[in-house]
Formats: C-alpha cells, structure tokens, sequence
C-alpha cells in the first residue's frame, strides 16, 4: 500500500516561485530604503532613483514581485479567481505607475529618469540591444 505524499510534486514549482518573488520584492524593498533614503510608500518615497538590484532590469519589481505571487497561487491552488485578480492587479499597478508614479519621477528626477526609463523596461527586461562595430 502506498502513502500518500503530503506535498504534491507538481507543488514545488509553484513554491520556488512563490519563494523567487518574495526574494524579488523584498530585496526591491531593502534597495528602496538604503539606496534610495525612501520606503516604497508614496508618502516617504525615495530621495534618490533607485537603479541597482532588481532595478537594472525592470523599472516595477515590487509590482513584478506582487503579479508573480498572485499568480503562483493561482497556479498552487487551481483557482481561476486569482488570475482574474491578478489581472485587476496589473491594471490598477499600470494605471497607478503610468498617471503617478511616472510623472513625478519625470519632475523630482528629469533627465537621469528619462535616461533610466529608456534603457530599463516598465514591467519587464528588455533585450539587450547589439551594438554596431
């Protein structure tokens, strides 16, 4: 007779993923506070632009961090609930990001912001382009 296991195997993706984006947000938290002087709160944003750690690669990785849980548990738990959520998620973040949170990066930072926004993307990585020569 066999025994049942208590954690099915086709769990463990959903684990190391759910583990890979609290790693992801809480490291993009740490960067906020000792790179940027500022918490990922509007009220005491950061006072410097945060470029390092996740922050070389997209613009958004708390948001990034938050989708990719949502998800995670949706995938775990075979709830279609949660994907729905996480697709209002995505636009509340995007609508948020793209009417605040990107103007006033545009006015309190300028050029070092439009700068950063060209070379890193909003939600994911961009290819790293060729150059010629």
């Amino acid at each position: 007779m066999r025994e049942r296991t208590i954690v099915s195997i086709r769990k463990y993706p959903c684990t190391t993923g759910h583990l890979g984006s609290w790693h992801l947000y809480l490291r993009s938290a740490w960067d906020f506070a000792v790179s940027g002087a500022g918490t990922p709160a509007p009220i005491d944003a950061p006072k410097h632009l945060v470029k390092r750690g996740f922050y070389r690669y997209t613009r958004n990785p708390m948001y990034v961090a938050s989708l990719t849980m949502v998800i995670g548990w949706a995938t775990l738990f075979g709830a279609v609930v949660l994907i729905a959520y996480a697709a209002v998620l995505f636009v509340a973040f995007s609508l948020f990001v793209r009417l605040y949170e990107e103007p006033r990066l545009l006015r309190e930072f300028g050029t070092e912001y439009r700068t950063y926004a060209a070379e890193v993307g909003r939600w994911l990585p961009r290819c790293a382009r060729r150059r010629a020569g």
